[in-house]
């Protein structure tokens, strides 16, 4: 299986990590990739790390508030 992180799904304007946590706290849903957004998610307890999967060496995962 592979995971394509594309510019037109993930793309838009870069911030710093500080920034998109507090607006990940704020989101209905989300997709997360990478090690430094998903640990900084585990750490302010946005995010199970048992709901991470792993494409090869890159972790993702999915939030949905319900």
């Amino acid at each position: 299986m592979k995971l394509e992180v594309s510019t037109e799904f993930y793309g838009g304007a870069l911030c710093p990590i500080e920034e998109a946590v507090e607006a990940l706290a704020k989101a209905d849903a989300a997709n997360l990739v990478g090690e430094a957004t998903i640990n900084a998610a585990v750490d302010k307890g946005l995010v199970d790390p048992q709901a991470v999967i792993y494409f090869g060496a890159v972790p993702h995962v999915q939030i949905v508030k319900l």
